[in-house]
């Protein structure tokens, strides 16, 4: 008996110390840590278990989770500043400003949300949708809905604080989650977490339009002169 408890101390400390091996590889990959800060990349948990996956296998370290980044995050949270090294410290930090991050942006969309749901809306389609494999349109181009008309030239640069691109892409219909009609209506939700992606209410100003026309069209002229 008393060996083999010396024997699963042993082994218990082994797996520990290669962890501790693991998140000392992880936190010394800058690209791995650049990504644990993103909130709006759509391929992130990919890259980061990958990122696992191979750091794991290259320190010894076996993973039985589904989900290696969740139990990563998970088993670093549980550790004390003190136990981890500088650079794993500041990867467990990185981290833990990442989900205050998600969390923050959470309440906000729910309480946005909430308000617009709030409000008296007649009662609108719910469609819920699942995140596509790979992010479309691509992001920093100028997206064609008219593929029948003629390419434009490129717009001018006017204000230079301000982001461009001299990309086009030609928007293909079949690639997207859904396409929702220009007379139509209808709020969008995560099929995995129920949270409210987008809300689109057609003619939702119509009865006090004439109010609001010539600020909402002066500012759409100023932002797309300003670009």
């Amino acid at each position: 008996m008393p060996s083999s408890r010396k024997h699963t101390s042993t082994s218990k400390q082994h797996e520990q110390s290669t962890f501790l091996r693991l998140i000392d590889s992880l936190s010394a990959d800058s690209d791995f840590c650049t990504a644990v800060q993103s909130v709006d990349d759509i391929n992130r948990s990919r890259f980061l278990n990958q990122t696992i996956h191979t750091q794991a296998a290259s320190v010894g370290f076996i993973i039985y989770h589904s989900n290696p980044l969740q139990y990563i995050q998970s088993r670093l949270s549980s550790y004390g500043p003190t136990l981890l090294a500088g650079k794993a410290a500041y990867l467990q930090k990185l981290f833990q400003i990442h989900t205050t991050t998600m969390r923050s942006q959470r309440r906000r969309r729910q309480h946005i949300a909430s308000r617009f749901l709030g409000v008296g809306l007649p009662n609108l389609p719910v469609h819920r949708l699942h995140r596509l494999l790979s992010e479309y349109p691509p992001r920093d181009c100028i997206i064609f809905e008219r593929c029948d008309l003629p390419t434009p030239p490129l717009p001018k640069l006017v204000d230079r604080t301000c982001h461009f691109t001299t990309k086009y892409h030609k928007l293909d219909v079949n690639l997207l989650s859904y396409q929702l009609q220009s007379n139509e209506s209808g709020i969008f939700l995560d099929a995995d977490t129920d949270e409210p992606i987008a809300i689109v209410i057609r003619d939702f100003a119509k009865d006090y339009f004439n109010l609001i026309q010539d600020w909402g069209v002066n500012l759409i002229k100023d932002t797309i002169n300003r670009r």
